[in-house]
C-alpha cells in the first residue's frame, strides 16, 4: 500500500472508530447511571444521587486503566488509538462535570490529562494517529463541558 493511502485509511480508521467508542462510552455511562438510580430508588419517592460523583469518576478511571491494558496487547495499533480516544473522553467528561463551577480548573485537568498523554505517547514512540486522538478526545471533552 502507498504512503499517502495508508496515512489516509489511518486516519479514517481513527477519526471513525474514535468518534464511535466516545459515543459508546457516553451510552454506557448514561446506561450505568440509569441503573444505579433505579438501584437506589426509594419507594417513598426519595432518590439519593450520591452515587454520581463516585461512579461518573470511577467510571473515567477504568476506561483509562482498560487503555493502559490495551496498550500491553497486540490489538492492531490504530485501534488502540481508538480506544485511547473512548478513555479520555470519558475521563475528560467526568473532570468537567464534576468541577463545572470552575471552568478553568476544568480546562486545566483536561490539558494536563492531554500533556501527560502526550510524553506518555512519545516515550513510546506512538504514532501520528494516537496524537490525533488524544486531540479528538479532548475536543470532545471540551465540548461536552462547554458552558451552555
Amino acid at each position: 500500500m502507498s504512503k499517502p493511502k495508508g496515512l489516509v485509511k489511518q486516519a479514517v480508521l481513527v477519526s471513525i472508530g474514535s468518534l464511535v467508542i466516545m459515543g459508546l462510552s457516553f451510552s454506557l455511562y448514561v446506561v450505568l447511571f440509569r441503573i444505579m438510580e433505579r438501584l437506589l430508588f426509594n419507594p417513598g419517592g426519595d432518590l439519593n444521587h450520591n452515587f454520581v460523583s463516585p461512579l461518573r469518576m470511577g467510571y473515567g478511571l477504568i476506561w483509562i486503566l482498560l487503555v493502559l491494558l490495551l496498550y500491553r496487547t497486540r490489538l492492531p495499533d490504530w485501534l488502540k488509538a481508538v480506544f485511547l480516544a473512548g478513555g479520555l473522553a470519558s475521563l475528560g467528561a467526568a473532570f468537567g462535570v464534576q468541577a463545572y463551577q470552575y471552568p478553568v480548573l476544568v480546562i486545566g485537568l483536561i490539558l494536563s490529562v492531554l500533556v501527560v498523554t502526550v510524553l506518555l505517547l512519545r516515550h513510546r514512540k506512538s504514532a501520528w494517529y494516537h496524537y490525533f486522538a488524544a486531540i479528538l478526545a479532548t475536543a470532545a471533552s471540551f465540548l461536552y463541558t462547554a458552558p451552555q
